[in-house]
C-alpha cells in the first residue's frame, strides 16, 4: 500500500499573503485615523461671512494665522489670504470680507476692496 502525503508547503504561502495583506490594512487605517485628525473637516460654505471697514494698517504672515489690523481692531486667526494682494491696501480706506468658523474663532480671507 501507498502511503499518500500531503502537500503542506502551498498553506504557508497562502497564509503569509493574507497576514501580510491584513498588516498592511491595518497600517492603513492606523495612518488614516492619525490624519483624519489633522484635517480641518468644517465646510467653508458654512462659515457666516464677517465684514470689517476701516483703514488697513497692517497685517502679518497670515498663511500661520496671524493677525490683521484695520481701523484700529486687530483681527486674529486669519488664514489662506491672499498677501499680495492685500499689501496694496496698506493705508487704503477698504472694506474686508472674512468667512468666519462657526466652531472656532477663526477666519479666511474672502475678498478686500477700496471704499
Amino acid at each position: 500500500m501507498k502511503k499518500i502525503i500531503e502537500n503542506k508547503k502551498g498553506k504557508g504561502d497562502v497564509l503569509g499573503v493574507i497576514l501580510m495583506v491584513a498588516i498592511t490594512v491595518a497600517i492603513a487605517a492606523t495612518a488614516y485615523i492619525y490624519v483624519s485628525g489633522m484635517i480641518d473637516r468644517s465646510d467653508i460654505s458654512e462659515w457666516e461671512e464677517v465684514e470689517f471697514t476701516g483703514v488697513l494698517q497692517g497685517f502679518w504672515d497670515c498663511t500661520s494665522g496671524d493677525p490683521i489690523i484695520i481701523g484700529g481692531q486687530q483681527i486674529n486667526n486669519v488664514t489662506y489670504v491672499d498677501e499680495n494682494y492685500l499689501e496694496n491696501f496698506i493705508g487704503e480706506d477698504i472694506t474686508l470680507i472674512l468667512g468666519k468658523n462657526p466652531e472656532k474663532e477663526e477666519y479666511r480671507y474672502i475678498r478686500a476692496y477700496l471704499n
